[in-house]
């Protein structure tokens, strides 16, 4: 029933596969990589052989890959459900504080949220509770507003 979900304060929090690193050219030829089919396996994550025996792996040859963007989806419905929200632990792992400090050792945490969408009131989007929280992602979050100014339809899913 679409009633029940107006029940929750709900969040998805998400992450894009890693980036690989740059090749280094450079240094695939200092190790003695012929340019060629050889190089581009090692930009696919194979290890090469080369003709004396030595393995060549991807890291030796190619800067570490950066970890993939995170984003997060909040369905806020109401004012009443701001304190659900704010007091959910896992978001609070995901502040640009704890991305920043370190304090959380579990490489999930460690890049702060790009985007977050907010499927919430302008009414509660608008509050300086809200926006202190929001502000907590850090200035480099990128914040997509859904709500009730934005036409008559309701949004449906």
């Amino acid at each position: 029933r679409s009633s029940d979900l107006q029940d929750y304060a709900i969040s998805y929090i998400g992450k894009l596969a890693d980036r690989r690193g740059k090749f280094l050219p450079q240094k695939a030829k200092q190790l003695g990589v012929p340019m060629g089919p050889a190089c581009s396996r090692l930009t696919r994550g194979q290890t090469v052989t080369l003709k004396d025996g030595t393995q060549i792996k991807p890291s030796d040859c190619m800067e570490p890959p950066s970890p993939g963007p995170k984003f997060l989806v909040v369905e806020c419905p109401s004012e009443n459900h701001w304190s659900q929200l704010a007091a959910n632990e896992l978001l609070a792992r995901h502040s640009i504080e704890n991305a920043a400090d370190g304090t959380d050792e579990t490489s999930e945490f460690v890049s702060p949220i790009a985007v977050a969408v907010h499927i919430t009131p302008q009414s509660l989007f608008s509050s300086p509770k809200y926006q202190e929280w929001i502000s907590r992602l850090g200035s480099s979050c990128q914040h997509i507003a859904i709500n009730d100014r934005l036409g008559p339809q309701r949004l449906i899913y």
